[in-house]
């Protein structure tokens, strides 16, 4: 599950960059932060499912806001979530 789990994330961080190069710069901090913050709860010990699901609908929020290039993050977001859960 570990190495399935830092593939995905490495495809949410990649993501996540398209997607914050086309948010406004305050919008976009806040995006990057949120992926810090989900990344390293998803890779800790013990990771909290409530604490993945805040950030990831974060992101989530983030994406819809530039459409079709934010798309693969919701199902990003999902399938690590899934994996944990």
């Amino acid at each position: 599950m570990a190495d399935e789990a830092k593939a995905l994330l490495k495809q949410l961080t990649e993501a996540v960059a398209l997607t914050a190069s086309r948010l406004p710069a305050e919008e976009a901090e806040q995006a990057s932060r949120d992926l810090t913050a989900f990344q390293d709860e998803a890779l800790s010990g013990t990771p909290r499912w409530n604490v993945l699901q805040v950030f990831g609908d974060s992101l989530q929020k983030a994406a819809d806001f530039v459409g079709d290039v934010g798309a693969p993050i919701a199902n990003l977001v999902t399938t690590v979530i899934g994996l944990i859960a």
